[in-house]
């Protein structure tokens, strides 16, 4: 999670301790991976995000775009 969300989040700072979710592309379905508080609310890796974000709706969703 960590390389993930540090290499690809402009706003670190502004995240820090918040429930974040990285899915895959700008439309993404899915979570790659989450952060602890997060994994707090029960996400885990491979759930579609609709249901990650129906645990904790104040989930922050960072889309991973490989270029």
């Amino acid at each position: 999670m960590h390389f993930l969300h540090q290499s690809n989040n402009e706003t670190t700072l502004l995240l820090i301790g918040k429930p974040i979710a990285v899915t895959n592309g700008i439309h993404g379905s899915c979570v790659i991976t989450c952060s602890y508080e997060a994994r707090a609310f029960g996400i885990k890796t491979g759930m579609r995000y609709v249901d990650a974000k129906s645990l904790c709706p104040t989930l922050f969703k960072n889309s991973l775009q490989i270029q």
